[in-house]
């Protein structure tokens, strides 16, 4: 198979394992992709899930290796995926618990995807108003300044309410959101 799934203890692995095609995903993978986040969803043994690829990539997008030679219907194409084709995205965000998605080889180049996933639209436009656009200084901070937040969400979200723990998505959100909208609307008023 394609995508492999052990577990071992609290921590669950799942590797694309195409390497020979840079891991690109089939419509088979994808749906074992479902298949492997709703069976881990539900699984209260497993504290964690690490998703990582087989080879020298992570995972280079789409099989596009099917669509070779047959017409296109852009329109019916994007349809089709706005209807199912990304059900393994929302698998995965369905998950509350942490996963890793490791795209290079080693701990340096990881990010998470939980709840949080929208950090990265916020925390680059904080950072780039209190240090400018140099990408070199910029890049760097963005990675310790998503770290910080999430890491500060994590321990307030252990407080809220206690002694239960809301997941950590729910108190990224309510930092982030009112940033998001505030720069949403700035951006409609500079651009109007």
């Amino acid at each position: 198979m394609s995508v492999d799934l052990t577990v071992e203890g609290a921590v669950a692995k799942i590797v694309l394992n195409r390497p020979d095609k840079l891991n690109a995903l089939t419509v088979e993978m994808r749906q074992s992709l479902c298949d492997y986040f709703a069976r881990l969803r539900f699984d209260d043994s497993v504290r964690v899930v690490i998703v990582t690829g087989a080879g020298r990539g992570f995972c280079s997008g789409a099989d596009v290796d099917r669509m070779a030679g047959q017409p296109h219907d852009l329109r019916a194409d994007r349809e089709r995926m706005q209807r199912g084709g990304h059900t393994f995205i929302r698998a995965l965000h369905s998950i509350e618990k942490p996963v890793r998605l490791f795209g290079l080889k080693g701990q340096l180049s990881h990010m998470q995807y939980s709840g949080t996933m929208f950090i990265g639209l916020i925390v680059p436009h904080i950072v780039r108003r209190l240090v400018g656009s140099n990408y070199t200084v910029v890049l760097p901070l963005c990675a310790a300044a998503g770290s910080v937040l999430v890491l500060y969400a994590d321990i307030l979200s252990r407080y809220v309410k206690p002694p239960y723990e809301v997941p950590a998505g729910v108190v990224t959100a309510l930092i982030g959101a009112p940033i998001f909208v505030y720069l949403a609307r700035r951006q409609k008023v500079t651009s109007s």
